[in-house]
């Protein structure tokens, strides 16, 4: 199965100032934030937009231009017979956060990143499905697992 899949990054950061570096973990936290569904006008393809918002403690959640590491992964997750799967697709749902540095002594980092899941081929093969992701950051600190809400994807 060749999955259409596209990710890109409205990343929001805020600096905390009022707050000391040491208050906040260095291990990346991840929380799903919201879901919207789109079709394309041009090729009237469909999608879920993705929202997750994540925190850092010391900024090194995006990876350099030149890695070609992928820190923010999507695995996917289906019913059967009332019993949730995951999915073992032929091309992985991983993506590299493009990088940023945060500016100041401070490196505390917070925001979202917004991801498109084309659904098309999805909904061919799955009638409900979720979404578990993660992030790690350049240090290899691996975030919390979070999940999606349940897509029923012939509502779609």
């Amino acid at each position: 199965m060749k999955t259409k899949t596209y990710i890109y990054f409205a990343i929001i950061l805020t600096i905390g100032s009022c707050k000391k570096t040491s208050d906040f973990s260095t291990i990346p936290v991840v929380e799903y934030e919201s879901a919207i569904a789109y079709t394309t006008a041009e090729t009237n393809l469909q999608y879920i937009e993705i929202s997750v918002k994540f925190t850092d403690g010391d900024g090194d959640l995006c990876f350099y231009e030149t890695d070609t590491i992928k820190n923010m992964i999507f695995d996917l997750y289906y019913i059967e017979n009332d019993s949730l799967i995951k999915a073992d697709l032929e091309v992985p749902l991983d993506f590299k956060i493009p990088y940023y540095e945060p500016e100041g002594k401070n490196k505390f980092m917070t925001g979202s990143i917004k991801t498109k899941f084309y659904i098309d081929e999805f909904k061919l093969l799955y009638d409900t499905i979720k979404l578990n992701f993660y992030v790690f950051d350049r240090a290899y600190n691996k975030s919390n697992i979070s999940s999606t809400p349940y897509f029923i994807l012939n509502n779609y």
